[in-house]
């Protein structure tokens, strides 16, 4: 199965995360307006009450397409256009015993949730102005009751602290999700890289495989896989030592993507072992790259300490034609560079020994 990337990840958990806070909000919003519009028809306050009863409905409507098409964006910009129309009309008409300011309070959070910072204040500033314009221009008509002027200056003063707080909370969950996503991606990059080498790892490579398999199958085009090991490794090791060893792989790393183009992938598959993937390469091609890897290794030289120290590998050369199996192509590369161990070392074998 294919690793799924980090981002993708991040981005199905915050799509998980917003969709619940969207249901969330739908349901309160539909409970309490269902609640205060019933309570307002059932005292004869027909105009009230069949706006808040509507904009339930209205919300039911909205969590209905939110459920049915997974569309939460479209469902969260519903929720403000219809909660900035319901507190507006509940400012300008004040509601159930002019309480309906107190409906604003909700604005300043949802709106930098459904718009975030930089058009959460654009919103935040216009819908502060309108209020403030509402409640402070004499002889407004659309204002339809009648505010005490202490009450205004202190909803208006307490409105724009809520706002801030909003601000200043939404700028640092934003803050926090960026340093989070920047810690998953360097853990991910980690966790597919060799620490030793810097090349991808043994687990990275075997994913951009399976997507080669399946490129393979849309194109048709053959890549082909090369398998290189060290030659006497382990007599370097035990002669040397550990130290002189990691320095041998770090420079045969660097010398083979110098020497690779771009689209290709060398991966360190384990202990002195490394893998080539060759995209869009046959296998003819595939072992001019092995023999031009071979031949400039062969004159490597790698200081250590006071020594200076040769090199040689042997290599493998698989080409993937669609005639089987990904691991039947890797275990035909390794069967090959195993024969180029068997017959001297320091060369290329691409075909197979009967």
């Amino acid at each position: 199965m294919k690793i799924q990337s980090v981002k993708e990840h991040e981005v199905n958990a915050q799509a998980k995360k917003q969709h619940f806070l969207t249901v969330l909000f739908s349901v309160t919003c539909i409970f309490f307006l269902s609640i205060f519009g019933t309570h307002s028809l059932y005292h004869n306050k027909v105009v009230l009450g069949s706006v808040c009863i509507g904009g339930a409905i209205l919300n039911l409507v909205n969590f209905a397409f939110l459920r049915i098409t997974g569309r939460y964006r479209e469902a969260c910009f519903i929720i403000l256009l219809l909660m900035t129309v319901l507190t507006l009309y509940l400012i300008c008409s004040g509601g159930s015993n002019n309480t309906g300011p107190l409906w604003f309070y909700v604005m300043p959070l949802l709106t930098f949730y459904v718009l975030e910072l930089k058009f959460g204040i654009i919103s935040m500033l216009g819908l502060l102005l309108m209020v403030a314009l509402i409640l402070l221009v004499p002889d407004n008509p659309f204002l339809q009751t009648q505010y005490a002027s202490d009450f205004v200056t202190r909803f208006i003063a307490s409105t724009i602290s809520v706002s801030v707080l909003a601000f200043a909370f939404e700028y640092s969950r934003q803050d926090w999700v960026r340093e989070i996503t920047a810690l998953n991606r360097t853990l991910e990059e980690m966790s597919r890289t060799d620490e030793l080498t810097g090349l991808i790892n043994r687990r990275d490579m075997k994913e951009r495989l399976s997507e080669e398999v399946a490129r393979f199958k849309q194109n048709k085009r053959a890549f082909s896989i090369v398998m290189g090991d060290i030659d006497h490794f382990k007599q370097i090791n035990d002669t040397y030592g550990h130290d002189c060893g990691d320095v041998m792989l770090k420079s045969i790393a660097i010398e083979m993507e110098l020497l690779t183009k771009e689209q290709d992938k060398v991966c360190r598959w384990g202990g002195e072992e490394f893998l080539l993937l060759l995209p869009e390469t046959n296998l003819e091609e595939g072992v001019e790259v092995a023999e031009r890897l071979r031949e400039t290794l062969e004159t490597l030289s790698i200081e250590y300490d006071t020594e200076i120290l040769g090199v040689t590998m042997s290599f493998g050369v698989a080409e993937f034609n669609g005639s089987e199996t990904l691991l039947d192509c890797l275990k035909r590369a390794d069967g090959r560079l195993y024969h180029s161990k068997q017959n001297g070392r320091n060369q290329v074998t691409a075909i197979n020994s009967e």
